[in-house]
């Protein structure tokens, strides 16, 4: 036998269980999908620990996945295929059950819902179809997140005043925030200002004028919060408003910024 050949068989393998453990949120965080994620957490309880880190730090329910693109509603399928219809509803179902699922483990499984550093909630059920139960869900789980650092809940009239009051109690690490405005109906654009925190970015998704009216006292809020805190940029960095109606163009451009960016 080579001696060369002698020396490699000699040499003892090398495989994860022998890496540094400080390695392998490093190997496990080029693991995009959430399968593979999964897949790692069940090697042993060391990838376990690191892989759950991971895996729900961000967390998420978009309504553009797997057929998402398909409205449910009479206007979008009157006239449609019968075929079309089943797969609509059965995509809906589907999307319906994820939501419910990662609200119930975010509401009982503390340790993982401590993990969550972003949340994503963009499909969510239209008041007429809003159950109680869903509601509560719902309300449990956003006081179950205290490490959340973002938040996007965009569904037009998602928002509650009990909602509000837990993101703005329960949420003390939050910066980023994305929300549906639109608070006719759902809330008085007071509640908003009890969210301030270290916020440094905001989106407002087609608010009205109820909340454009208080824009400016809340960003000021946010401001002098930050400046009791003594960071050493108070207020927000940046504000991004989506909104079709044209009128309320005049009214934003009146609003005093203070520290952030106009978008």
């Amino acid at each position: 036998m080579p001696v060369a050949e002698a020396k490699d068989q000699a040499r003892p393998a090398v495989g994860f269980g022998r890496l540094p453990p400080e390695l392998l949120p490093l190997i496990l965080a080029h693991l995009a999908a959430p399968s593979h994620l999964l897949a790692a957490s069940l090697v042993c309880q060391t990838w376990a620990a690191y892989a759950t880190e991971i895996l729900y730090a961000h967390v998420w329910v978009r309504p553009w996945q797997k057929g998402a693109d398909r409205k449910v509603g009479p206007s979008h399928l009157r006239g449609q295929p019968q075929a079309l219809l089943l797969t609509v509803a059965r995509d809906y179902r589907t999307r319906r059950r994820q939501l419910v699922l990662l609200l119930e483990t975010l509401s009982s499984a503390a340790s993982l819902a401590r993990r969550v550093r972003r949340l994503e909630i963009r499909s969510y059920p239209p008041p007429q179809m809003l159950t109680a139960s869903l509601a509560a869900k719902t309300l449990l789980a956003f006081l179950a997140l205290p490490n959340l650092t973002s938040l996007a809940f965009t569904r037009d009239h998602s928002l509650s005043p009990q909602l509000l009051r837990a993101v703005a109690t329960c949420m003390p690490a939050l910066r980023e925030l994305e929300i549906n405005a639109h608070a006719t109906g759902s809330f008085e654009p007071v509640d908003l200002l009890q969210i301030r925190g270290p916020l440094v970015k905001l989106v407002l998704v087609m608010p009205d004028k109820a909340t454009v009216g208080i824009l400016e006292l809340w960003l000021r809020a946010i401001h002098d919060d930050g400046v009791r805190d003594g960071r050493a940029r108070p207020g927000l960095h940046e504000l991004s408003i989506l909104s079709k109606v044209r009128r309320l163009q005049g009214r934003l451009s009146e609003v005093d910024l203070l520290t952030c960016d106009r978008r």
